[in-house]
């Protein structure tokens, strides 16, 4: 089962801001809809929305104040008892992992509900933004990118999507979104089932961290800044205390020789690190092939 989901916020900041509108929909695991949910709320006494979010999300300053939608709190309860009385999945989104479960953990803590219903009681999760990255690298013929005017690729759900076939005339809303994400999800699955199938993979954390944590070299795929970047990394073995959610890579490209051997303390690990022939690797925030 997967379990697509998106918010819309009055911001950027899980610390300041809050969720406005919610929706999620229940698919088996080609795609096929079983149930959706979305709701909205009003606004939190003490948030002041970013004007921009306002105008992004097309909502007015009176919808935010609407007395017939429910709290926050209200809200909150209806989403975490309609999640608790789906089966156990996999929750995909996009850019979800850096934003929408921020959001959604936050949300549940502060309403007293368990906070991490995306990675527990057998559910799993994955963002299909940094594949649709790795998708434009490796395969740029399998998807039309569009473009931002110097020519660099922009992956925005709302110009990708209508790009390759979508009618989102209404992004930026909750619902629509999530249809967009499921959309480009069934693209992946037809034209790249390896990756697909990497990233179900990868969406189990024990199997994430495995791809690193044996001594055999691996290739990264990661974007920073709009740059796409690839180079092979090895684990330093008994570095950063043997934690494998953020182990120290050697980064195998890098010219070892003018480096020379300078020991493996921890003075010596933060030399490495910072000539950048090291660095810790997230097995999640990256894209990584073995």
């Amino acid at each position: 089962m997967f379990i697509f989901y998106d918010t819309e916020t009055t911001g950027i900041n899980a610390a300041f801001d809050q969720i406005l509108q919610f929706a999620a929909i229940l698919t088996d695991k080609n795609f096929k809809e079983i149930d959706r949910f979305e709701i909205r709320c009003q606004l939190l006494p003490w948030v002041v929305p970013a004007p921009m979010a306002l105008i992004v999300t097309k909502t007015s300053p009176v919808k935010l104040n609407d007395q017939t939608l429910p709290t926050f709190y209200e809200m909150i309860n209806s989403i975490h008892e309609k999640l608790e009385s789906w089966p156990v999945a996999t929750f995909i989104g996009y850019n979800s992992i850096a934003f929408d479960e921020q959001f959604l953990h936050r949300a549940f803590w502060q309403t007293l509900h368990p906070p991490y219903t995306t990675v527990t009681n057998g559910n799993t999760r994955c963002d299909i933004l940094p594949i649709l990255r790795a998708s434009s690298h490796f395969f740029p013929d399998m998807f039309i990118w569009p473009r931002k005017d110097d020519g660099r690729i922009t992956l925005k759900l709302d110009q990708l999507a209508p790009l390759n076939g979508f009618d989102h005339s209404n992004a930026h809303d909750a619902l629509s979104d999530v249809e967009a994400t499921i959309f480009l999800s069934k693209l992946l699955a037809e034209r790249l089932p390896i990756l697909w199938s990497y990233l179900l993979n990868r969406s189990i954390k024990t199997n994430a961290t495995a791809v690193v944590s044996s001594s055999a070299p691996f290739l990264v795929f990661e974007s920073v800044k709009g740059k796409s970047y690839t180079w092979f990394g090895q684990l330093l073995e008994n570095a950063n205390s043997g934690k494998l959610s953020q182990p120290l890579v050697a980064k195998l490209g890098c010219d070892w020789q003018s480096i020379g051997c300078i020991g493996n303390d921890a003075e010596a690990l933060k030399i490495l690190q910072s000539k950048k022939a090291i660095k810790k690797q997230h097995p999640g925030a990256a894209v990584i092939f073995r």
